[in-house]
């Protein structure tokens, strides 16, 4: 059986029965014409027959005339009964009912019709171009017929039908029926919501096709859409075919096109078209200043974006918070303390242009003052919020709770909880959490206990961070017992302590030295086949390492390795660290090997501490093997490497291989340090040394070593390079050897001058210095300075003074 059969089945019968029980609900001119009650009775005998798969004797015209001749109300309601049914109707139904709606007050309606008739095509029989050739005949004027149109097209938006609108728009204008240019402006921007680019060219083409000229808001629309689709050069092509038209763009297509380049990560090309604009007398407004204002900042274009807020002062457009808010939040974003020292700046720069700082802004300064360990001055902005009237909200609230407990304010703590609630805020777990964080970090377990106890009675669920929080705070504590019964209470509770939990137990145990309950839990996990995660072998390893037990940490380590588990990258950088700083070399190089074997690459700092400790050890063969290692698995040495690789080679007299190294780093762009420049005065010594006494000519010796010592020290100031009390000791050193003593002396003095405290090396190469020059009551002295002030006088300094005194008396008998 055809549905449409049925369903004009379905609406004889109703109309049918509601004849013959209310004849008034027809019109009085149909009452008197053919459609009368006896009529309509005569529909109820020939209703069997429409339910059979012939044609029904009702014929479908009769039913839509039928419709028609109904009083609205009625027509909408069988005609909606039938369509919850689930039943279709067919042309002739639907020309009425369009009918019907157009006439009755009721056009809103007309889009809900369509998306129904557009969601259920498939199963209707006729086409939407037969549907308007039939509308045409009752509604003849064109501007009814546009409006049914524009309906339609609504209804394919509704229903988020692109290619079908598109399909359907093209079939109607054969038949003669052309959208509205404002309908064609809808089904455009419609087609660039569903990013079918495609599609929107050829709605642009087809609207040309129909004879309109594009305006200003269709062009914008195509600029919205190649923007879209990353192709900027088009849509710049597209700005200047609109001036070429004589259609001048408005503010509203250059910030389309401002706003597509700043969401593509071009913020410069939108910044500098938005300065063309506003030299062009196009009036903008905070918004779009704001957009690029913070687009800018994304790309931490900060100085770009600040001068953009000043032009906007200049220009006495009202700069808003949201315009301050994304340069502060890119200040704090960079976590340089000279950006924090600015954020702060354009806070009070705000506060003074009677700007009211929203909670955004403040989140972001309590947000970086909490990363920067700032927590006074997280507490002291809060306060000048809250003082200023502000709204509080819960983050701003934990930013302010978690700096009391770091300070260990733990009462004030409590106070602003209670805050809190007077301001109708219900803290949650994250606000209970941090407390118990406060009171574990201080010991005071009790306390910590308790308000985990209160917060389960308030029926805040504790989650697997307030747990560990806890467990954690137990284990460092010593309540290893009640770190067990919590995680006992977690499983009750439905919640199962995971690799975490285990971790944060083992690593606090660690921390509270107690290494055998470490142990025994960490065995204990094994046997139980629960510590097969990276994260629990990483946290044993480093609690070995937390008690200076870096063997122990290594033979676990190589234990794991054999039984094919492995720890993080991080931490194996941790093991070789400190097994170089005890010099177990060879264990650190097995480690290093171990890792590479993983295919995991160790990080730059311990390539630095296995160079390093083989550069102690004089070894330099291994320690430039694991550097060109370094180099070749494209990680970049940095100048402190370079330069521990240039101190190892200068500690073995390996002075031309130094140089080498000094100029390779210059020659990839790597400035020295302080610490280099003070290497390479200790190979020029060196040098000068070696050559001085094979040379016959010990003078020119002696002004090649000062003059290459001035130079060094003159690049380094012109590199803004201050030596520090170790360069001025070299310095110092350098010039005593070389017998220009009165040099070292005002070297020494400059040094003082400038606040830096010599050290027991400084000191005594003066001394030597001294006794070189027979002066040994002066260099007695100094070493009495240095008793006044603390620096312990070693060996080496009594023996400078021991030599220094007895060439005083050989002097004194030769006179």
């Amino acid at each position: 059986m055809k549905p449409q059969f049925f369903f004009n089945g379905l609406v004889g019968f109703k109309l049918s029965k509601l004849l013959l029980r209310n004849p008034r609900i027809l019109p009085n001119r149909s009452r008197s014409s053919s459609f009368s009650v006896s009529s309509s009775a005569a529909l109820i005998q020939d209703l069997p027959s429409t339910f059979e798969a012939k044609p029904s004797p009702l014929q479908r015209p009769q039913v839509g005339e039928l419709l028609l001749n109904l009083k609205p109300s009625v027509g909408l309601s069988i005609f909606d009964d039938s369509l919850a049914l689930g039943l279709r109707g067919d042309l002739a139904s639907y020309v009425a009912m369009v009918c019907i709606l157009f006439t009755s007050g009721h056009r809103h309606k007309l889009v809900s019709l369509f998306s129904d008739l557009v969601l259920s095509k498939p199963g209707v029989d006729f086409s939407f171009p037969d549907l308007f050739d039939t509308l045409s005949r009752f509604l003849n004027r064109s501007g009814k017929l546009l409006f049914v149109l524009d309906a339609l097209i609504r209804a394919f938006t509704v229903c988020n039908k692109p290619r079908e609108a598109f399909d359907a728009v093209v079939q109607l204008a054969g038949r003669g029926f052309v959208p509205s240019p404002k309908s064609c402006n809808f089904l455009l921007n419609f087609m660039v919501e569903s990013s079918d680019f495609d599609l929107v060219m050829a709605v642009y083409e087809q609207m040309k096709n129909f004879g309109m000229s594009p305006d200003a808001y269709r062009f914008t629309i195509l600029i919205k859409a190649l923007c879209r689709g990353g192709k900027f050069d088009a849509a710049f092509i597209v700005l200047e075919e609109m001036k070429e038209t004589g259609v001048m763009p408005d503010v509203i297509t250059y910030t389309t096109l401002i706003e597509g380049l700043c969401a593509s990560g071009k913020s410069e090309i939108g910044s500098a078209l938005l300065q063309t604009i506003i030299q062009k007398g196009v009036p903008v407004d905070s918004v779009l200043y704001g957009k690029v204002i913070s687009a800018l900042c994304k790309e931490l274009r900060l100085q770009e974006a600040e001068k953009l807020l000043q032009d906007m002062v200049k220009r006495d457009v009202p700069a808003d918070a949201f315009s301050y808010g994304c340069l502060i939040r890119g200040y704090c974003t960079t976590g340089n303390a000279a950006d924090l020292l600015r954020a702060l700046e354009l806070y009070d720069e705000m506060v003074s242009n009677y700007v009211s700082p929203n909670y955004f802004v403040v989140s972001f300064i309590l947000q970086c003052f909490s990363k920067r360990g700032m927590d006074s001055e997280a507490l002291e902005y809060f306060q000048m919020f809250k003082v200023s009237g502000g709204y509080l909200d819960k983050v701003l609230y934990n930013f302010a709770l978690n700096a009391h407990c770091k300070l260990g304010n733990m009462d004030d703590a409590i106070e602003l909880i209670e805050e809190m609630k007077g301001q109708g805020i219900v803290p949650d777990k994250i606000h209970y959490t941090i407390l118990i964080c406060g009171y574990c970090r201080n010991g005071e377990m009790y306390n910590a206990q308790k308000v985990f106890s209160s917060m389960v009675k308030l029926n805040v669920e504790p989650d697997l961070v307030t747990y560990n929080v806890l467990v954690g705070g137990f284990c460092k504590h010593g309540f290893v017992k009640e770190a067990y019964e919590l995680m006992d209470y977690m499983i009750e509770r439905g919640l199962e302590p995971n690799a975490v939990t285990y971790s944060v137990a083992i690593e606090n145990l660690c921390k509270g030295g107690r290494l055998k309950e470490a142990k025994e839990l960490f065995k204990g996990l094994k046997e139980k086949g629960i510590a097969q995660e990276v994260i629990l072998f990483s946290t044993m390893v480093c609690g070995f390492l937390e008690l200076a037990c870096a063997q122990d940490a290594y033979e676990l380590f190589v234990q794991l390795s054999k039984q094919g588990y492995f720890v993080d990258q991080l931490v194996c950088s941790k093991l070789v660290g400190e097994l170089c700083k005890e010099n177990c070399v060879d264990e650190a190089s097995t480690v290093f090997n171990l890792m590479l074997a993983r295919n995991v690459t160790p990080d730059e700092f311990a390539y630095n501490s296995l160079i390093s400790a083989y550069c102690q050890k004089g070894d330099m063969r291994h320690a430039q093997f694991w550097f060109d290692d370094l180099v070749n698995r494209g990680l970049n040495p940095d100048v402190i490497l370079y330069t521990t690789l240039m101190n190892g080679y200068c500690k073995v007299d390996q002075i031309q291989k130094t140089h080498d190294l000094f100029i390779e780093m210059q020659e990839k762009g790597i400035k020295p340090d302080v610490v280099t420049c003070t290497v390479m005065l200790d190979v020029c010594l060196k040098q000068v040394q070696h050559e001085f006494w094979l040379s016959p000519n010990r003078e020119n010796r002696k002004l090649s070593f000062k003059a290459k010592s001035s130079k060094l020290l003159n690049d380094m100031k012109a590199s803004e390079l201050e030596p520090d009390v170790v360069c001025y000791t070299q310095l110092i050193d350098g010039l005593c050897k070389m017998d220009y003593f009165q040099d070292a002396l005002n070297l020494f003095d400059e040094m003082r001058g400038k606040g830096l405290r010599p050290d027991a090396f400084t000191y005594t190469s003066l001394a030597n210095g001294y006794c070189h020059q027979g002066e040994v009551g002066k260099a007695e002295a100094l070493v009495e300075e240095m008793i006044n002030k603390g620096i312990e006088v070693d060996h080496i300094t009594l023996s400078i003074l021991k030599r220094g005194n007895r060439k005083y008396r050989q002097l004194q008998i030769q006179r």
